[in-house]
């Protein structure tokens, strides 16, 4: 997998892995007179600890150039991988479902006061009313 880090000159430095949508997205954003300035590029896995090395490179040059950072990469491409609230966790992308083995894991880690909803929520980027279902059994019910 192929990172690209860049600069849309006067507005940011980001990054992708997908330049051609990037470009056309910042176009779309910033104007169709926006060129994208190829930084440099990264090789690695598509996996969170390789999001990680790229969105703190991200920052660093966005700190170098001047520019106020954005959201980290790591951030951007974990909810990139499925789109929207709801994880990489979905069995079902249509129905949003959930899968048992991380339905089981919320249940058993949710301890009221001590490791509540809203931290769940963060942990495994769900809504609170998800969240909120599951450790019910309103929804999830065991198969």
């Amino acid at each position: 997998m192929i990172y690209y880090i860049y600069e849309v000159p006067g507005e940011k430095v980001g990054a992708t892995k997908h330049w051609k949508r990037r470009l056309k997205q910042n176009r779309a954003k910033y104007g169709n007179h926006i060129e994208m300035i190829e930084i440099e590029t990264m090789q690695g896995s598509d996996t969170e600890d390789m999001w990680q090395i790229v969105g703190d490179r991200e920052w660093e040059l966005a700190d170098l150039y001047g520019y106020q950072r954005g959201p980290h990469y790591k951030d951007t491409a974990f909810k990139g991988r499925i789109g929207g609230r709801v994880s990489c966790h979905i069995v079902n992308r249509n129905k949003r479902t959930v899968a048992w083995d991380i339905v089981l894991e919320i249940r058993s880690k949710y301890k009221p006061r001590k490791y509540t909803r809203s931290m769940l929520c963060k942990e495994y980027n769900l809504t609170d009313n998800v969240v909120k279902s599951i450790i019910e059994n309103r929804s999830y019910k065991q198969p």
